[in-house]
């Protein structure tokens, strides 16, 4: 995903007129830093909701124990894709801290897995 995320940062620094410099660093006043890291989160977030569409079909067919675990296999990648997005995010936000605001995005996303269990637990 990283050489991605580089890909699409200079490909929107070139369309606004910034030339990336990985020496000196960037002035991220002259163009959204958002919109350079953001674009990579839908298409990882469709695949993820194709790929868990595609298993609950596979599990209720009630193929083969392969496939099922194929496609989580896949689904965990294109899970990490939007993780990796977001951490990039937020260090280029704040990138004289990035040990906090990368361990307070990973305190609060698993705060937030923690409360979906619990909430769907007793379902099950």
């Amino acid at each position: 995903m990283g050489w991605l995320l580089n890909w699409n940062y200079a490909r929107v620094a070139r369309s606004v007129g910034v030339s990336p410099d990985r020496k000196r660093g960037d002035d991220l006043r002259k163009f959204l830093i958002e919109r350079a890291r953001l674009d990579l989160t839908w298409p990882c977030t469709f695949l993820t909701v194709g790929m868990i569409i595609s298993w609950g079909w596979v599990v209720d067919t009630g193929v083969n124990l392969a496939a099922p675990l194929v496609i989580l296999f896949l689904a965990g990648f294109a899970l990490a894709g939007p993780v990796s997005v977001l951490t990039t995010l937020l260090v280029d936000l704040y990138p004289m801290k990035p040990g906090r605001v990368s361990s307070t995005f990973n305190l609060t996303r698993a705060t937030f897995s923690a409360v979906g269990t619990a909430v769907v637990q007793p379902m099950i």
